[in-house]
């Protein structure tokens, strides 16, 4: 399995609910989505806020899927 493989795969189960939200970001740790927020910023916040100091994916929603962030905490 590959890094956030998990993550991936439960933001593509979920693509067409998560468009109504494009534009925004969300945070996902393997099959949990912890929420959509407006900035990068407020979902990594919400982010550490659900799943604490560990790693979890951070994506921008696009129509186009082709653009992921990943964000671990040191």
């Amino acid at each position: 399995m590959t890094f956030f493989e998990s993550e991936r795969a439960t933001y593509h189960a979920n693509y067409e609910a998560l468009l109504v939200h494009e534009g925004k970001f969300v945070a996902i740790k393997g099959e949990t989505i912890a929420g959509v927020r407006q900035t990068y910023d407020q979902v990594v916040e919400l982010g550490y806020e659900r799943f604490g100091p560990v790693p979890f994916l951070v994506k921008r929603i696009r129509l186009e899927d082709d653009t992921t962030s990943h964000f671990i905490r040191p």
